[in-house]
């Protein structure tokens, strides 16, 4: 009886350590890959940017009328491009319900500093990176961009744009490390890893999902409220 239980113990030890060397292949081999599709794609000096359409401004924080370090480094970097004439137009997104009105207060920023308010399109249910990029395409009809990130979220985004049919390169700070994102940088790995699943296992950036129709109607919901 001893030596099943211990036999059962070893084999329960050896099926964890399988799976857990196996989740972290996956990590490692999805990451990778998202990271060599868009190798090149992103820049911090703006001379090496072609003009695009818009510029692209995920959310991020932002409370009591103001966004956090983060945002506020995305925002600047997008205005700085509308000044340089390389976009002639914005799309801010932002989960506007549960995070103290972050889209519209974006907008806001930007019209404070300057830039007209028809030139800054909401969209209300930039609830994630997917959301954005997707909602860009299928909802605002968006081909071509410039996206506002830092070095460490612009692999994601651009693999996400990309999927979504978005011709896209990211603007990223000045000096910012360009590497393949970490387990130190509050799990994007992971969700490097998740946005390869749902782009080419579920299939969420294709138009005529299922995803797609979800995130057109919210957004038909917000404008008739």
């Amino acid at each position: 009886m001893l030596r099943r239980w211990l036999h059962r113990i070893a084999l329960s030890v050896c099926l964890a350590c399988g799976a857990v060397a196996w989740v972290s292949l996956s990590l490692r081999a999805t990451n990778e890959w998202v990271f060599h599709t868009t190798r090149g794609m992103w820049f911090d000096d703006m001379r090496d940017l072609s003009p695009r359409e818009v510029a692209i401004v995920p959310g991020n924080v932002f409370r009591n009328g103001r966004p956090n370090s983060i945002l506020a480094e995305r925002l600047w970097l997008a205005l700085s491009l509308y000044q340089a004439g390389r976009v002639g137009s914005f799309l801010v997104s932002g989960d506007e319900e549960r995070a103290g009105h972050e889209a519209s207060g974006m907008k806001q920023w930007l019209v404070d500093r300057g830039v007209p308010a028809s030139r800054v399109m909401v969209d209300r249910s930039g609830v994630r990176t997917l959301a954005t990029m997707n909602r860009a395409a299928h909802v605002f009809g968006i081909r071509s961009a410039i996206i506002c990130t830092q070095s460490w979220a612009a692999p994601r985004a651009l693999f996400l744009a990309a999927g979504s049919g978005i011709d896209a390169l990211a603007f990223v700070p000045r000096g910012a490390p360009v590497q393949a994102p970490s387990g130190g940088m509050g799990g994007e790995d992971l969700k490097i890893s998740l946005a390869f699943v749902e782009r080419y296992v579920l299939r969420r950036t294709a138009p005529g999902s299922a995803a797609t129709a979800s995130f057109a109607l919210t957004t038909l919901r917000t404008y008739l409220r």
